[in-house]
Parts: C-alpha cells; structure tokens; sequence
C-alpha cells in the first residue's frame, strides 16, 4: 500500500506543475549550463551545403570539409559547462529500476555504437538511427513543446518506443546535447558509407 500511495501523491503533484513555472525552471537551468558557440567556415567557402550538393565532383572535398565542421558544431553546440559521462549500462538501461541504470543518448549511445562501424558492422549503427527516424514525428512533438521550433528536439532520457521526453526534471529537459551527438553518429554513419542517398534524404534533414 505505501509505494501505491507514493505514486499517487507524485502523480498528483505532476498534476500541478504548470507550463509557465515548468518553462521558468528550464529557462533557469539553460542559461546556467549552455555557452555561446559559433562556427566559422574559411573564407570562399561558405556555399549552401545545398549547392555543394549539386556541385559534387570526385575531385571536390568541399562538401566533406564542410560536413565535417557542420558534425563538430552541432556537437559542441550541445554540451554544457558541466558535462560529465555517465555509466554505460545498455540501451534503454533507465527502465530497469536501478539508479545507475542511467540511458542518456548523449553518452551512452555514442559509447555503444560508434565502435561497431570501426568493425565493419555499420548496420548495427544504422538500425539505432532507424529508430529516431521512425519517431521523427515525436522529435517534432518535443521541439514545439519545448522551444517553440519547427525542429527536432532529442530528449535526453526518452519514453521506451517513442522520442518523446522520459523526464520533466528542468536539467534533462534543458540538456540539448543529445540532438547534437544523435545528429552527429548520422554524420559518422555517412562517412562509414559514402551513401549520397542516404546523406540527401535522411543524414542532412536531420542534422539540419
């Protein structure tokens, strides 16, 4: 009877958190933990990436020079001040009642599954960015939710068989990390492939 009670009552307090005193905790957080980040590309070499895309030859490397600083951007954008790793216990780990269990996409996904395409084995990589295509419309759901974007946003701690947030502690909400990291394991997929296809349709949507 007392963990049921205890549910209860937490539920009912989640009840009362307001969108208002909710986006006030976040914003507090946010502007404590994120720094300014800018990305500079040399000089004559600030084309679209959508034109560099048109203008691709096998004698170019604009498009991967820009690609790249584009993948290292969007992963310092993301980390904070106090960025620190955290256990590697497995994919979903959270959902597992231990408190070390902690699955954090910025961290542990990169820490499982970049080794695999060093391996050869880039379909291991590829079945994880699978997923987030497939809840791309609940990345969307938490971007307008949280930031008003017409984005993706990438919880940190996701609900297990969706993309939307697995917490609403003002910390994990305000992490931003975990888009830049997802966003850059569909860069290190692309040059593991070459696939210009897949850089087109999928990889570069996302990242942008």
């Amino acid at each position: 009877d007392k963990p049921i009670e205890k549910a209860k009552q937490e539920l009912l307090a989640l009840r009362q958190v307001s969108y208002e005193k909710a986006l006030k905790s976040h914003l507090t957080v946010y502007q404590k933990q994120m720094v300014k980040t800018e990305l500079s590309v040399s000089r004559g070499k600030d084309l679209p990436v959508e034109q560099l895309l048109l203008d691709i030859s096998d004698d170019s490397t604009l498009i991967y020079e820009k690609l790249f600083n584009f993948g290292k951007y969007l992963f310092t954008a993301g980390i904070g001040l106090d960025f620190k790793m955290v256990p590697v216990t497995g994919l979903w780990g959270k959902h597992y009642d231990n408190p070390m269990s902690v699955s954090r996409n910025s961290t542990t996904l990169p820490a499982l599954y970049s080794p695999s395409l060093g391996f050869g084995k880039s379909e291991i990589l590829k079945s994880v960015l699978d997923y987030f295509e497939k809840y791309q419309d609940d990345l969307k759901k938490s971007a307008f939710r949280t930031y008003k974007s017409k984005g993706y946003a990438v919880p940190d701690l996701m609900v297990f068989g969706s993309g939307l947030l697995g917490s609403i502690n003002a910390e994990d909400v305000s992490t931003i990390t975990a888009g830049a990291v997802i966003a850059n394991l569909f860069f290190e997929y692309f040059l593991h492939t070459k696939d210009m296809k897949y850089l087109k349709s999928t990889a570069l949507p996302f990242m942008t």
